[in-house]
């Protein structure tokens, strides 16, 4: 500002010759519209000045703003992706744990069939023994009775063949006897 005052005041003098009808104060009330043209430029100037930093400071606010919202907009799908992940990889593991423990329940379930299949198998043999030994024994007496039948026949044989000898011996006798008397 000084530097448009000393300026001023160098063109004033430089025109003092052509001028110098004026008054004094016709030089001052000049220099003075100088100054407040110079002020009022200038202030226009720091105006403008100040209207562009607004609005670059403007700008950069929305540029701002919209990075991040676009910053909160990628983590929330990073964080919703993550989210999903992590859902699908806890589904998947409740599904393999309920296919793990479906499995476990079929196993068990035959094991306890196969058991109870024995169980059955060994009753049915235990009640069977009762049937097993009676055939036994049946089978025993019928082989005791084919033996005391073949120890009869025998006996009935050798009685009979015992009597047979025994009677044609006597019948042998008594038809000798009638020869010799």
């Amino acid at each position: 500002m000084n530097k448009a005052l000393v300026l001023t005041a160098v063109l004033l003098l430089a025109s003092a010759p052509v001028r110098a009808q004026q008054s004094l104060s016709d030089q001052i009330n000049a220099v003075d519209a100088v100054q407040q043209q110079q002020q009022q430029a200038e202030q226009a100037a720091r105006q403008a000045e100040a209207q562009r930093a607004a609005q670059a400071a403007e700008a950069e606010r929305r540029a701002e703003a919209r990075a991040q919202a676009s910053a909160r907009k990628a983590a929330a799908q990073a964080h919703a992706a993550a989210v999903a992940a992590r859902q699908k990889k806890e589904a998947e593991a409740v599904a393999d744990k309920k296919r793990d423990q479906s499995y476990e329940d079929k196993l068990r379930e035959l094991n306890l069939e196969r058991q109870q299949l024995q169980l059955d198998a060994a009753k049915a043999h235990v009640a069977r023994e009762n049937e097993f030994i009676d055939q036994e024994l049946k089978a025993q007496a019928a082989h005791t009775d084919v033996v005391k039948s073949q120890a009869d026949a025998n006996r009935n044989l050798s009685t009979g063949t015992k009597d047979y000898l025994e009677k044609t011996g006597d019948a042998e006798i008594k038809s000798q006897e009638g020869l010799f008397k």
